[in-house]
């Protein structure tokens, strides 16, 4: 048996400038993450997984997926990290202890990151639809180019490089690439505000100025609509922003306001009439809500009236088709009724001596 004294002495031996208690310090430290790693991956995940399920939330879900991932090379690079405060190491191999433990947190940290980016682009809570591929790769792309960047820079930072001077120079040189591709940069912004205000989606009818058409693709730099006519509108996404957009799409309703005139000689009686007889007409039809019809004015050569409906869709075809359905039937009373349609004429008098 050893004496204490001799036990003492032993532990105090001093190899490679540690003694034998800092070396079996380490060890029991190495081993107590070693046998942390085990206890959560045998038993911790299951539970936490177990409580995730009884959530409707995949929220819980993925973070537990992502701690599943990270957890066991993050405390082994931990417990790596700590070798240098337990132990007196040469400073190449505490250098790159540290080195090991910042690339190994800041890999997870990013990757983690742009995987709980990338389950919400897999769905837009704004509209409940699924978000085109070209948008959830464009924001993809940025956003981990964005994350890399920072990523390798704290990388760097704590290396014990300035990188003051670096970011400087880096500012410099982002005005002058930013200047040279200033309208890019307008196009890729303004393809971010499109993705995130949703003025219009695939699928839509929008009039933009004097141009019209249904949006086919849309991309980093421009949208392509499809005419009326058939050929294909490009458009830059800044002068998209920038403009006035009719969405006919979200149309829930369209409103269809015209004039008719008849001739001065109808009688008094047929022309208090002829409100009455639109709005009968008008109400007859099916999904078509009346909403006036007036005498509005004496015109040069026609007494005028004003109607205004509306038709609850937002399809073109069916309003063209509804508003042919009530001009035919005011055309067909207005025969029946002997109410004759004014257009222009010209009375002239002359003057006799």
């Amino acid at each position: 048996m050893f004496s204490r004294e001799a036990l003492e002495i032993f532990m105090n031996t001093v190899f490679f400038n540690n003694t034998v208690r800092a070396y079996l310090l380490t060890i029991g430290i190495v081993l107590l993450f070693v046998v942390g790693v085990k206890l959560y991956t045998k038993i911790l995940s299951g539970r936490l997984r177990k409580l995730a399920l009884k959530t409707d939330s995949q929220l819980d879900d993925l973070l537990i997926d992502l701690l599943d991932r990270a957890a066991t090379p993050v405390l082994l690079a931990l417990g790596l990290n700590m070798l240098p405060i337990l132990l007196i190491l040469p400073k190449i191999i505490s250098k790159t202890a540290n080195f090991i433990f910042i690339v190994i947190v800041v890999y997870y940290a990013i990757s983690s990151i742009v995987k709980i980016i990338d389950s919400f682009l897999l769905k837009s809570h704004y509209s409940g639809k699924i978000l085109d591929p070209t948008a959830r790769s464009a924001i993809h792309l940025i956003s981990k180019i964005v994350l890399w960047v920072i990523g390798v820079l704290l990388i760097v930072r704590n290396l014990g490089f300035d990188i003051t001077s670096a970011l400087a120079g880096m500012g410099i040189a982002g005005v002058a690439v930013a200047l040279a591709i200033q309208n890019v940069l307008s196009d890729i912004f303004s393809y971010l505000s499109i993705l995130i205000d949703k003025p219009f989606e695939r699928g839509d009818f929008i009039i933009v100025g004097n141009d019209l058409g249904t949006v086919e693709h849309i991309g980093l730099r421009s949208t392509r609509l499809c005419s009326l006519n058939g050929q294909e509108i490009v458009i830059s996404n800044a002068d998209l922003t920038s403009s006035r957009i009719n969405n006919f799409k979200r149309m829930e309703k369209r409103r269809s306001a015209f004039s008719i005139g008849v001739v001065y000689n109808t009688p008094i009686e047929k022309m208090r009439a002829i409100p009455e007889w639109i709005r009968e007409i008008i109400s007859s039809k099916d999904d078509v809500v009346f909403e006036r019809a007036n005498f509005k004015e004496f015109g040069a050569s026609s007494l005028n009236y004003e109607i205004v409906y509306f038709i609850n869709s937002s399809d073109y075809n069916c309003y063209i088709k509804k508003q042919e359905e009530i001009n035919l039937s005011i055309l067909e009373k207005f025969q029946k009724e002997r109410i004759e349609f004014a257009f222009p004429t010209q009375t002239i008098y002359i003057a006799k001596d």
